[in-house]
């Protein structure tokens, strides 16, 4: 009976090794952090393309491809379809979203807040970020939202609005056209564009359903598209079940492949993707208190919670605190750099006098700042203006005001 047992015990020995040694070799996602340069492009986001999207507030997914590692967190941006007529250089003059979250998991619910009217198409992406908020981002990509106009819904025609009407465009990669639906519901026939070098249409160049959405880019140059010759452009909204809907305005325009426009007497002359001067702003990265002068030395006149915005009006003379507009107080007041990221022309923005220190008086005070939100999270305690981590605490130390 010893004997049999202790063969027991050493076959289950051996079983516990082999699933051990199996477990080893399947590629397991790793609990591990990403560094920096570690980070890899976000994959297969949702909902993308032609898709038409029945909520003002879906729920985006996508996938990290790389089991070895895990960002910290995803940093989720939302444009309108203006985005597309940004100028070239992404990096000097990035376009501004009309939303931005974040999320630890590989999915975002977009809140009311973000502003998603019915019947508009939206371009986002999603960047994996590492904890100093480092990351590389996803290819930009599409949804229209819903609902699918009824069948028996009458269609409005849609608004033409870019390029203007009878402007000279120069285009030196793409020809960018955009319209408004002037629906509540997005036509479940799609829209229906055409091209011609001809006003009535007969000498068509382009033509086709847009793909559930109201701006169209198209490669440009020969044979296409020829330099210095006027085209025509229409939008079709149509219905359900085929037939024609109702027709846009017909507009022209003037395609100037070469960098020397044409001698015509057009006006407006138009170049759509000269870099223009993005005013700056500060995005909040951590809640962070915003005082009424550039030091620690100043009280505190606001707090600003991880998301919100302001615009730049200034800086002090070494870019350490920035002068900005308080978007709860409609009035400024200045914030740490090492609090906000920024984007736009920041370059240009005026150094501003400090203001005298204050003399110390009970109302300079503001009422204590929750540190016990950071109580597992000593590195951004530390990074808090009004918190620092205690180790001498127990168990494992705590987080307290300054």
């Amino acid at each position: 009976m010893f004997v049999i047992c202790k063969y027991k015990r050493y076959a289950f020995f051996c079983a516990f090794l082999l699933t051990l040694f199996l477990l080893a070799g399947c590629n397991l996602p790793s609990d591990e952090p990403c560094s920096e340069s570690e980070l890899s492009n976000v994959a297969d986001p949702a909902p993308s393309g032609n898709v038409v999207v029945n909520s003002l507030t879906p729920v985006l997914t996508w996938t990290y491809p790389d089991p070895s590692c895990h960002p910290d967190h995803y940093v989720v941006k939302i444009y309108d379809r203006d985005v597309l007529r940004w100028p070239n250089d992404f990096l000097r003059y990035p376009p501004i979203p009309i939303h931005e979250g974040e999320t630890d998991g590989p999915y975002y619910n977009v809140p009311a807040s973000a502003g998603l009217q019915p019947g508009e198409t939206y371009f986002w992406k999603v960047s994996a970020k590492t904890a100093e908020g480092h990351g590389s981002g996803s290819l930009t990509t599409w949804f229209t939202t819903g609902p699918l106009c009824d069948a028996g819904s009458s269609l409005l025609p849609a608004t033409l609005i870019y390029p203007p009407n009878r402007s000279q465009a120069f285009f030196p990669d793409t020809i960018d056209l955009e319209w408004d639906n002037q629906m509540s519901c997005w036509p479940a026939g799609d829209f229906y564009l055409q091209i011609s070098t001809t006003e009535d249409f007969r000498a068509p160049i382009w033509y086709g359903i847009t793909h559930n959405k109201d701006v169209i880019w198209i490669s440009s140059g020969p044979p296409m598209f020829s330099d210095c010759t006027r085209y025509y452009w229409r939008v079709r909204t149509d219905p359900a079940g085929g037939g024609e809907g109702p027709y846009s305005e017909t507009w022209s325009f003037v395609l100037s492949w070469s960098e020397t426009f044409c001698p015509l007497d057009l006006r407006p002359t138009l170049i759509p993707r000269e870099p223009v001067r993005i005013p700056p702003f500060a995005g909040v990265k951590s809640n962070a208190s915003c005082r009424s002068g550039p030091s620690l030395d100043y009280p505190i006149v606001d707090y600003l919670e991880v998301g919100q915005t302001a615009p730049i009006e200034g800086r002090d003379e070494g870019s350490n605190w920035w002068y900005i507009l308080s978007p709860n107080l409609q009035s400024q007041c200045w914030i740490s750099h090492q609090l906000v990221d920024l984007t736009g022309d920041f370059s240009q923005a005026p150094v501003v006098e400090a203001p005298p220190l204050p003399l110390p008086a009970l109302t300079d005070t503001p009422a204590p700042f929750d540190c016990t939100q950071y109580a597992t999270n000593p590195n951004a305690c530390n990074a808090s203006n009004y918190c620092r981590w205690d180790a001498s605490v127990p168990p494992n130390g705590a987080c307290v005001n300054r």
